[in-house]
């Protein structure tokens, strides 16, 4: 069994490739994960964005996640540069999010910038409906200032906006829920999964954004 790198107050974080630590979990209630995307992205640590040969990779891992689930959610970012793959690379009877930002620096000479994440939603069983929620959520960009704590991210190349993950844990999980993210990254499921009141379980493959993770969650939950 591996052991966890961080253990405390219902959320746990594994340092390790996910593919070794999912045969060992027991089941959860949501999955929510920002993976690589395969679009030859250069500011991982030791991940090689590949295009080539992405889907054959990060296929069998949903699928490893899915036996994970009973009744819950299984939800994953994808860039939209490659939506075109969507419908054949993920076969099952998903719906889109869609989540636009406020705020995107628009650069010279490259054209229109993306200002949309999208995240594919599908279910696992039969997983209870809630009243509220909508396909969509419009939030600010991922802040890189201290004062915007806890969305603040030191030292990781494209931090998730925390008001996006705040908004997709509330909306997929009840409290006390337990809620996985394979590729925890800076740990922005993790906080908003605490700021919630839900367990959850993180793993990292880079101990550099282990160590980023461990250190948002030690700084508290701010009262919603």
């Amino acid at each position: 069994m591996t052991e966890p790198y961080y253990d405390h107050d219902g959320i746990t974080i594994y340092h390790a490739d996910c593919r070794d630590v999912l045969p060992q979990l027991d089941k959860v209630d949501l999955v929510l994960t920002d993976p690589p995307y395969g679009i030859g992205f250069s500011g991982y640590e030791s991940h090689r964005d590949c295009i080539s040969g992405y889907y054959e990779w990060l296929w069998p891992i949903c699928e490893s996640l899915e036996n994970l689930i009973i009744n819950g959610w299984m939800c994953i970012f994808q860039a939209a540069k490659r939506c075109r793959d969507w419908s054949h690379v993920f076969q099952r009877e998903w719906r889109l999010i869609a989540l636009p930002k406020t705020f995107v620096q628009i650069l010279p000479g490259i054209g229109p910038t993306w200002a949309t994440d999208y995240a594919l939603l599908w279910a696992i069983g039969n997983p209870a409906q809630k009243k509220a929620g909508r396909d969509w959520f419009v939030s600010e960009t991922s802040s890189m200032k201290p004062s915007d704590r806890p969305g603040y991210i030191l030292g990781h190349p494209c931090p998730r906006p925390f008001k996006q993950i705040l908004y997709l844990v509330n909306s997929l999980s009840e409290q006390k829920s337990l809620v996985l993210d394979p590729f925890v990254g800076s740990g922005t499921t993790l906080v908003a999964a605490k700021q919630l009141g839900r367990k959850a379980i993180g793993i990292e493959i880079e101990e550099k954004y282990c160590e980023i993770a461990v250190d948002r969650l030690r700084q508290g939950v701010l009262a919603l």
